[in-house]
Formats: structure tokens, C-alpha cells, sequence
């Protein structure tokens, strides 16, 4: 009877530690002015470090996150958590207090704003999504060319300059913007300057590219343009658009962008909590950037045909 309540007592500590995203074969190990926790990568054979910690009182300026720990390729990095990933901490196990917005805890957030570089590891395969949230602004940092999932991690975080080894067969950075090798495909902004023009070249602007972006206030957005994905300038700030004259596929009116083949309202932009649908859009669909703050008035024009219901559940949710 003793045994089988040992045996049940292991197991309630073992279901209760994962479901505080505790790992039961986490290691740690202090390299240099950093203490890195650490378990087995999910191929079983690398590395995944889960959080950093800086060592209070050292020299902590520069992050020079190890290739190898234990002999073992370091090829992941970024928080675990087995419940919602929405309240998922940052690598260094940095999160926002619900009740009053609070950056904690106070010695991580203090300690973490003393780096000025990170270099990543020269193996790095992959980040998790949230690996580096609500880190401060204007840290430097070094991305090698192994590194191709979850890289837009990294976008709209103000980084004061990202480096990407020229060896990167998917990525490179230009003015700032994170695009395809090809240069065909933008797919964030990654800088800390308040405007940016989408390099020549670009064909697509990928899904939520400036998703959230509390920096932008003015972007450019060039004629080779002929793709504007879905909620790419979703919950941005006060923002002006602006696209080249020759674009042949958009078009800004009102401050917002319209898709000049299809009549769809691609940017819905919200000036003093209105949204004024400029005349010449037929049809409000999924998909649609709200971008501006809070919306109390919509002005439909006579030209308007369709209305999806996903566009209006999408503004409920944006307002």
C-alpha cells in the first residue's frame, strides 16, 4: 500500500511539473556570464535551450549564445509551454503581468536590457514564436544561415541592426526588411526606424508581415508589388501607406489600399476611430488590415456590392 502511494504521489508531481511547462529532463549549465537551461531537441540527438539567464553583476553586454553544449549541437531555442502559447515567456523568461501591463520579473527585465549583441548559434535551425517578445529595443543581432524556421520570431521587435550570414539559402535582410533570398517576398521589418520602402523587387507581401508593428508610422510600398496577403498591416498604429504611381495592382484612397482588379478593400486604415471606405470598393472580405486603433463609425460607399461575415467578425475582433 505504501509503494502504491509513493508511486502515485511521483506520478501527481510529474503531471503537475508538466503542466507548468517544467521539463523533467531540463539540464543547466553556465557558460560564460549566462546560466542556460536546456533539454533534448526533438530530433533526440541536438540541443533545445529553453531560457537564458544573465548572472546579476557580470558582464553581460554581449549574448554569444554556445554552438555546443555537451558536445551537442544547440539547433533550437525559445520557451517551452504545454498549456496556451499565448502567455508563453520569451527565452529569458520575461512576460507581461495581465493586471497592470508590467514588464517581470524585475531582475531578468533589468539584466536583459544590459545586452547590446546576441549572436545565435552557428547551427540554429529553428525559434520558437515567441522566443524573443517584448525583448527592449535596439539590441544588435547575428542570424547564421542554418537558421530558416520560425525566423520571423524576430520581426517587428525594433533590433537596432540584424545581420543574416550571406550563406542563408532562404533569407537576407535589405533597409532593414526581412526578405527572401530571391528578394521576391518581404516578409517583416525587423529596425527601429519609424518608416521603411519595401525594397524593388518584391512581388508578395507575406501574411501579417507588419502584423502589430508599433514602430512604422509611414510605409512605401513599391510597383512590383502584386500581392498583398492576408492581415499584413493588421493592428499597426497610426500609419500612412504609400505605393508607387506605376503599381498596377493597388491603389490608395482615403488612406486606404484597394486592389485595382478585384475592387477589395485590402487595408482598411481607422483616422479618429472611423473607417471611410473610399468609393471604387465592391467588396469587404476575408482577409482584410485594420490598422489605426479602435473603430466607432464605418461610411460605406454606393459602389460596395459584397460583404463577407468573416470581415465583420474580423473588425469586431480588431475593435
Amino acid at each position: 500500500i505504501l509503494m502504491k502511494k509513493v508511486l502515485l504521489f511521483s506520478a501527481a508531481l510529474f503531471v503537475i511539473a508538466l503542466g507548468m511547462g517544467v521539463s523533467a529532463s531540463a539540464e543547466t549549465k553556465k557558460i560564460g556570464n549566462f546560466k542556460y537551461e536546456y533539454d533534448s531537441a526533438p530530433n533526440g540527438n541536438d540541443v533545445w535551450i529553453t531560457q537564458i539567464t544573465p548572472v546579476t553583476g557580470s558582464d553581460i553586454s554581449t549574448l554569444k549564445i554556445p554552438s555546443k553544449i555537451d558536445g551537442n549541437k544547440v539547433i533550437k531555442l525559445g520557451a517551452k509551454d504545454d498549456t496556451d502559447a499565448y502567455f508563453q515567456d520569451n527565452i529569458f523568461g520575461m512576460y507581461i503581468l495581465e493586471e497592470d501591463s508590467s514588464l517581470v520579473p524585475e531582475q531578468i527585465v533589468s539584466d536583459v536590457a544590459k545586452i547590446k549583441k546576441i549572436i545565435l548559434p552557428s547551427g540554429l535551425k529553428e525559434l520558437t514564436p515567441e522566443c524573443f517578445h517584448d525583448i527592449q529595443k535596439g539590441k544588435t543581432i547575428s542570424v547564421p544561415k542554418t537558421l530558416k524556421k520560425n525566423i520571423r520570431a524576430l520581426c517587428n521587435l525594433q533590433w537596432k541592426k540584424v545581420t543574416i550570414n550571406k550563406g542563408n539559402k532562404k533569407y537576407k535582410m535589405k533597409n532593414g526588411c526581412l526578405i527572401s533570398k530571391s528578394g521576391k517576398t518581404f516578409y517583416g521589418y525587423l529596425e527601429t526606424k519609424s518608416s521603411v520602402k519595401i525594397p524593388n523587387r518584391v512581388k508578395t507581401i507575406a501574411e501579417r508581415a507588419l502584423y502589430g508593428n508599433k514602430s512604422l508610422k509611414e510605409i512605401y510600398i513599391p510597383k512590383t508589388v502584386t500581392k498583398i496577403k492576408g492581415e499584413a498591416f493588421s493592428y499597426m498604429k497610426k500609419i500612412q501607406i504609400k505605393i508607387a504611381s506605376k503599381n498596377k495592382y493597388y491603389f490608395v484612397s482615403k488612406g486606404c489600399v484597394v486592389s485595382r482588379r478585384t475592387g477589395r478593400l485590402v487595408v482598411a486604415v481607422i483616422k479618429k476611430r472611423i473607417i471611410t471606405i473610399p468609393e471604387k470598393v465592391t467588396v469587404l472580405q476575408e482577409g482584410t488590415s485594420f490598422a489605426g486603433g479602435e473603430c466607432d463609425k464605418i461610411i460605406f460607399p454606393k459602389t460596395l456590392k459584397k460583404v463577407y461575415s468573416y470581415w465583420n467578425t474580423s473588425l469586431n475582433s480588431a475593435s
